[in-house]
């Protein structure tokens, strides 16, 4: 499977969009969002608070493990949803 991305970004009030150009390799938005491919099937991103691993050898069993407090005080709430049948 090919991966498939976009990246939409606006100067002014033209938007400025990008779709499966090259690899994304990084993103980063101010210190609180960071997201970092690591390897073909690993990634690493931070979102505030929270380190995020993401593995993904099988796009439909996509492995996700959070920490909370990694990156300073935890703020806002971290819940789970039960599976609804």
């Amino acid at each position: 499977m090919t991966p498939s991305w976009r990246l939409r970004a606006y100067h002014g009030r033209k938007p400025i969009e990008i779709k499966n150009v090259g690899t994304i390799d990084e993103v980063v938005i101010a210190k609180w969002l960071h997201i970092e491919q690591l390897d073909k099937d690993r990634f690493h991103a931070r979102i505030g608070d929270a380190r995020i691993e993401i593995y993904c050898k099988d796009p439909e069993k996509v492995i996700v493990n959070i920490e909370r407090g990694a990156f300073g005080p935890i703020l806002g709430d971290t819940r789970m949803r039960e599976k609804k049948d």
